[in-house]
Order: C-alpha cells, then sequence, then structure tokens
C-alpha cells in the first residue's frame, strides 16, 4: 500500500512537470519500470550488469563484515526452510521465497525509482544544477533509509547507523548516477535496484532460511 501510494505521487507530479515541459522530467511508463529488470536491452549496458555485481558484492561484504561471517543456521532440520512459519522442503521453499522477493521488488524499486530520482533528484536538478541534484538526491535516499533503523533490535541499530546507511547512501548515489547519465530515463536505476534487492535477499535467505527476511510467523493468543 505504502509503495502504490509513494508511486501515485510520484507519477502525478511527473505527469505535471511533463505537461509543462520542465528539463529532466522522466518519460518511463510505469509498465517500463516493472519489466525494465527484465528487459534484454536495459540489462546488457555494462553499467547496469556491473552495477548490479558491484552493488551486491557490497552489500553482502558489509554484511558478512558486522555479522562476523557466514552465519550459521538455527535450523534443527537441514531440509526445511522457514517461509513465514511454513516449514517447506527446500525444493519447495527456495521458489516461494523467490516468488515472494520477485512480488516485494515489483513494486518497491519503481515506487522508490520515481519518488527519489523521478521527483526528488530532478527538482534539485532543475533548481540548482544536475550535480547538485545528483549530490542532494542520494543524501536524500540514505536520510529517508535512516528510521528502518527502529524495526532492529536495539543492540543492532549502532551497525546500522555506522555501516548500512552509508552503503544504502552510495548505492543509492550510483542509481542516481544512472539516472543523470541515462538522459533521465529510469529504466535502468529501477533494473538495478530491483535485482540489488532481489539477490541480497535471496543470498541472505539462502545462507540462513530459518532466520530470514520471510521467517516471521504470526501467533495470536484467546
Amino acid at each position: 500500500f505504502q509503495d502504490t501510494w509513494v508511486a501515485g505521487l510520484a507519477d502525478t507530479l511527473i505527469d505535471k512537470d511533463l505537461a509543462e515541459h520542465k528539463l529532466y522530467a522522466p518519460t518511463d511508463t510505469l509498465t517500463d519500470l516493472v519489466l525494465a529488470p527484465f528487459n534484454a536491452r536495459v540489462m546488457k549496458d555494462p553499467k547496469v550488469w556491473g552495477g548490479i555485481i558491484g552493488a551486491l558484492a557490497l552489500g553482502i561484504g558489509v554484511s558478512l563484515a558486522i555479522e562476523g561471517g557466514v552465519p550459521e543456521t538455527t535450523s534443527t532440520d537441514s531440509d526445511k526452510v522457514n517461509v513465514f512459519g511454513w516449514q517447506a522442503p527446500r525444493a519447495l521453499g527456495y521458489p516461494a521465497g523467490g516468488l515472494v522477493f520477485t512480488g516485494l521488488f515489483t513494486h518497491v524499486a519503481p515506487a522508490e525509482e520515481l519518488l527519489f530520482r523521478g521527483v526528488v533528484q530532478s527538482e534539485l536538478a532543475r533548481e540548482y544544477g544536475e550535480t547538485t541534484g545528483w549530490i542532494g538526491g542520494s543524501l536524500i535516499f540514505g536520510a529517508i533509509h535512516a528510521p528502518n533503523a527502529y524495526a532492529l533490535p536495539k543492540e543492532e541499530r549502532r551497525d546500522y547507523y555506522v555501516y548500512g546507511l552509508p552503503v544504502i547512501t552510495a548505492i543509492g548515489s550510483y542509481l542516481g548516477y544512472l539516472y543523470k547519465d541515462g538522459d533521465y530515463s529510469l529504466a535502468a536505476p529501477t533494473a538495478v535496484h530491483f535485482w540489488y534487492d532481489f539477490l541480497l535477499s535471496a543470498a541472505v535467505f539462502t545462507l540462513d532460511p530459518q532466520n530470514s527476511p520471510i521467517s516471521a510467523n504470526v501467533g495470536l493468543r484467546f
């Protein structure tokens, strides 16, 4: 719901910019952005697939450094995978996890790119110049992710601020660079954003399938 609201708001603002013939307004449709991670024309660009590899290496490296290495699974049954509390066989659990991540990041990536690059960076570029727009948009992208720390246990928040937030800001900076370098098309940054989120989450899920982002189990007492 959040991403639908953000995408709708950003799309309205961008349509207004286009109607007024403003500089740096992206012309990508929502369909273009949803399909961008699977578009061969977009993905063949070395700045896209190379950016995915670089961002993923950075994300996994920092995550492993914080954790002190590859985590040891807490599973008591190595043949099971925790998918929202369902102890699934690995042959079913991993594909199910892949579908969850695909569904999640198919709307996260377009929504965030529409807002942070399509609205924020473009507006700053119009007001203060392209380079300032790029830098300012990247810093705002990082700052907006700061409250995510409150979803973590208290003992993990410091590491998020010290290590996680700079990585998010750096990756946001690269996404902003792709946007600026690509004549203000959102296709390339959306593709990198999607695959970074998807592959990083998949790596965490594979390394520790009992304590992954989708291992939550909700119980109600009556």
